[in-house]
């Protein structure tokens, strides 16, 4: 339904507290800045998929495992800032109105580790069920480091949420789909 037509369900950001919501009609996703890990994940009927905090991922730099989550800065992007991931013209016979990038909400989570600058962007979109993640590293310091590994996120799921919920990666991983042990990426 929601590809066919939009349903009025534009996506909101906000910061209540301590607590950061990205919300639509139909995800709603809180993370706690304090502890900087998402808290509650709920879909449109209000169904808790969470069984419980975890982190937000890991990178592993140097043979240095840097676990992210704890206290972390939150920046609320203004205006609908999606990122334009790859270059798209519609094509003569695609008669889809929606423009690219589908408009919606942007927060970045930042974690400093070291002389590492980790964030994490978090976006969601209008009229859609899906939220975006994506892992940029800053290194501030004066040496060349390698990240090893990256797990771009860490959840634990209900058996509900694992129905659910549809997670993809972009990062090749075990049998090609990112997943290492079920649920992380």
């Amino acid at each position: 339904f929601w590809v066919l037509q939009t349903t009025n369900a534009p996506a909101s950001v906000c910061l209540n507290g301590d607590e950061l919501i990205l919300e639509n009609r139909y995800i709603r996703r809180v993370i706690e800045r304090r502890c900087g890990t998402t808290i509650s994940l709920t879909d449109g009927d209000g169904t808790e998929i969470l069984a419980g905090t975890i982190r937000e991922g890991e990178i592993s730099v140097d043979g240095t495992v840097y676990p992210i989550e704890g206290p972390c800065e939150i920046r609320i992007r203004e205006g609908n800032l999606t990122e334009k991931k790859f270059d798209y013209t519609p094509k003569s016979y695609n008669t889809h109105p929606f423009p690219y990038p589908a408009p919606g909400k942007v927060a970045e989570l930042i974690y400093l580790r070291g002389t590492l600058e980790i964030k994490l962007v978090y976006e969601i979109f209008d009229d859609m069920p899906a939220m975006r993640k994506s892992l940029y590293v800053r290194n501030n310091g004066d040496r060349t480091v390698t990240i090893d590994t990256a797990e771009t996120e860490a959840l634990s799921l209900t058996d509900a949420g694992v129905l659910r919920y549809y997670l993809e990666s972009d990062y090749a991983g075990d049998n090609g789909t990112g997943f290492h042990n079920g649920t992380s990426l």
